[in-house]
């Protein structure tokens, strides 16, 4: 029997006339104002039994529903009920309500409003952030994400106070929380693993009976002293729904007229809520004014961070650079070799006297690994004072970021003045020119910040790290320079908490920006810098496969794979397969051969080869009896480990984003069956040497008398380019997934005998 239509019927009415009023609520779900009468509620009917093809249209009835129970509009001004005078309800509103309207599953909360006072008048001594916000409910979703609030702390720098927090009802009846059983007070959870810090504390205020429909508001204070910093960041946007967001600045001194508006380098949210600002003699409010529920931004993958989309308020007390020259005249300070005695006599029985500094660097490098843990505070939450000195870290054996590279600092230092240059051979780098004996070893301090990380586009920001607030990431670089053929080339070796299973020149920060400080007594030049990026792939996260495939008649075939790993993934890989246990390799070595075929079966063992001067090999061979499908005098398969970047089939609104570097390379030798030849294959392909997407591939077929290679090589860089171009972006790389990339043909050469 034909199937019908899904119908569905609206049973509305024309309004009795109403007086007009100054706020009108319009619930979303059923097209009618909020306390109309009976009459005006929507009616649905639908049939219990639908075919499969009407199965879609259903979905997408239903789903439309939903959005609209979470986004409720609320429409402000007079005249508003001059839009149901004269005519049915579902008439002309309705056309309204798609305009002023964008539904999103994503709409759990709505930020009703945040305000924010924060008072300089005494900064940079001490200041006060006070913060309010209210938050509505929607969802089940958005229920338990609000139900909960955490604040954490340090007293030796801040007091922190929960003002006021209080559940809100849809009838305006609020209830505040009671400070005896939803408010809770207690340590961090690095208190009880480095007592030696200053106790962080950690405050949860938890609102109970909560529901859809409520809204949750609380008021928070911090008084900040004892620091060495002033510094205040926010983001005057958000991507969910808000309804108000405000900073208000109070204070007269040159701290408080120093507070800026940064705009954001791509204009997406900035052009939709731009900032107001309102002065008056004693202090200035920010103001950006949001949509209602269902107005909100929806977050996208590889999106840039919210502060590269919208506005933010920024005030501090020093520069970026100057932060940074601060910081290291502390842990200069408190590294020094003849006052730290027990930390330089341990590096000088660690380091023998004729020793390479390449030599030197690993023996210091790997017994900080294995002797010392990171623990603690984030050492920005705490004063210079507070910075503990090379022998106190060595008593205690942990500490945190700062600590311990004051520490290594201090071994660093202590090194004999017979250090010998390192020779190039070994070191991955064979090219490289001789290191200058004359030359004594170069010392300096990197500091990195988050938000900087390399991305091209921030050049054009200036120089500066967005928070000059703090660096999440300090090194401590040890250097050769090495002089040849009229170039000077520096060897960098970095203390930067790699364990003592990273490859000599493998950072886990290579390529990220840092400003570089150097050091008394060093042969650097006595500038502070931010350094750029390197630009290229460097060696570092980097693995290159190879298959080599034998397909036999019956469409079984024999894989010898061999993988290499060199840069970052060096060390994850020489760490799992030097500590792995011998049932863990069974399994693992399951693992690898499933991942060709389900049917594959281990011929031999699995060999890993793990030098500590790289790069490391994985080998395993593997039978698989149905790796190819015979269809009649054909064989077809599809080659194994394809490459592909990948993206989102999807419309973006937000600029695209990738903050990491990788190259990859897999390469198939492909061998047929006696008789047999390749008739369709993948073919070559290229994508434009990045085109502005930060992506390069290459596919490269050769033939040769015995087998076939099919080379793919893909180098993906820190990239940032605008949602114009994604579409773009996503059609380019579509000729490297997909049957037709990947699907290797095989058939019967004419001359060849038949069975």
């Amino acid at each position: 029997m034909k199937a019908t239509r899904l119908f569905l019927l609206l049973a509305l009415a024309a309004p009795a006339p109403a007086q007009d009023p100054a706020v009108l609520f319009v619930d979303a779900a059923t097209n009618a104002p909020s306390g109309a009468p009976a009459r005006y509620r929507s009616l649905k009917l639908f049939r219990s039994r639908y075919s499969p093809e009407e199965y879609g249209e259903l979905r997408a009835a239903r789903e439309a529903e939903e959005r609209a129970d979470r986004a409720p509009l609320r429409l402000e001004g007079p005249g508003v009920a001059a839009l149901f005078e004269g005519r049915a309800f579902g008439d002309g509103l309705s056309n309204v309500l798609a305009r002023a309207v964008e539904p999103a599953p994503t709409d759990d909360l709505y930020t009703e409003f945040s305000r924010t006072t924060v008072d300089v008048s005494r900064a940079p001594e001490e200041w006060t952030v006070e913060t309010t916000t209210r938050r509505r409910i929607l969802t089940y979703a958005g229920q338990r994400k609000a139900g909960d609030l955490t604040f954490r702390w340090n007293p030796a720098t801040t007091d922190f106070e929960v003002v006021d927090a209080r559940v809100i009802s849809p009838d305006g009846a609020e209830t505040p929380v009671d400070p005896k059983l939803d408010l809770f007070e207690g340590d961090q959870e690095w208190v009880a693993d480095a007592p030696r810090y200053p106790a962080g504390r950690l405050a949860t205020v938890s609102f109970p009976k909560l529901a859809p429909g409520m809204s949750v508001q609380w008021t928070t204070r911090r008084r900040a002293h004892d620091r060495d910093l002033f510094s205040f960041s926010e983001t005057l946007g958000s991507l969910g729904s808000f309804g108000e967001i405000a900073v208000t600045v109070a204070g007269t001194n040159d701290l408080a007229r120093a507070f800026r508006v940064e705009e954001p380098f791509w204009k997406t949210i900035a052009d939709r809520f731009p900032v107001e600002t309102n002065a008056t003699p004693s202090a200035t409010t920010y103001l950006v004014r949001g949509g209602g529920p269902g107005s909100q931004i929806v977050a996208e993958p590889n999106m840039p961070p919210l502060a590269r989309l919208a506005p933010v308020l920024r005030a501090s007390s020093q520069t970026a650079p100057e932060r940074a020259a601060a910081l290291a005249a502390r842990m200069w300070a408190l590294s020094d070799p003849a006052v730290q005695t027990n930390a330089a006599a341990l590096a000088r029985s660690l380091v023998a006297t004729n020793a390479t500094v390449r030599e030197a660097f690993v023996a210091l490098r790997d017994w900080c690994a294995i002797n010392l843990r990171e623990a603690g505070p984030a050492y920005w939450d705490l004063p210079f004072a507070a910075l503990s000195p090379a022998d106190a870290t060595l008593a205690a054996r942990y500490g945190h970021e700062a600590d311990l590279r004051i520490l290594q600092l201090t071994m660093a230092r202590a090194l004999p003045a017979t250090l010998r240059s390192s020779p190039p051979a070994g070191d991955g780098i064979s090219s490289l020119p001789p290191a200058d004996p004359s030359i004594p070893p170069g010392l300096a301090l990197r500091f990195y910040n988050a938000d900087w990380d390399g991305i091209r586009a921030f050049d054009e920001l200036g120089p500066e790290p967005a928070s000059p607030s703090f660096y999440d990431t300090i090194a401590v670089e040890l250097s050769e320079r090495r002089v040849g053929d009229g170039t000077v080339l520096r060897s960098n070796y970095l203390f930067d908490g790699s364990t003592q299973y990273a490859p000599v020149f493998g950072s886990r920060n290579e390529g990220r920006c840092h400003v570089r400080v150097p050091l008394p007594g060093t042969d650097v030049d006595g500038t502070i810098r931010p350094d750029a990026p390197s630009d290229g792939y460097d060696g570092c996260d980097g693995t290159e496969t190879e298959y080599d495939i034998a397909v036999r008649e019956d469409g079984s075939a024999r894989i010898g794979v061999a993988v290499r790993h060199s840069g970052r993934d060096f060390e994850t890989f020489r760490k799992k397969y030097e500590e792995i246990l011998p049932e863990e390799r069974r399994r693992d070595a399951q693992r690898l051969v499933a991942a060709l075929a389900q049917s594959g079966r281990l011929i031999g063992d699995v060999v890993a080869e793990t030098p500590a001067d790289g790069p490391c090999f994985l080998r395993f061979e593997a039978e698989i009896p149905d790796f190819a499908v015979r269809d009649g005098e054909r064989l077809v398969f599809r080659l194994p480990g394809a490459l592909s970047v990948s993206p989102a089939m999807q419309k973006r609104r937000f600029p695209f984003r990738r903050t990491a570097d990788a190259a990859t390379e897999t390469a198939c030798f492909v061998q047929p069956p006696p008789g047999w030849r390749i008739a369709s294959s993948p073919a070559d392909c290229k994508l434009p040497v990045d085109g502005g997407f930060g992506v390069q591939m290459q596919r490269i077929v050769q033939d040769s008398d015995t087998h076939t290679t099919f080379t793919t090589t893909r180098y993906l860089r820190r990239t940032e380019f605008p949602a114009e171009r994604y579409p773009d972006y996503v059609e380019a790389s579509l000729r490297f997934r997909g049957p037709d990339a990947e699907t290797v043909i095989l058939e019967r050469a004419e001359d060849a005998p038949r069975p």
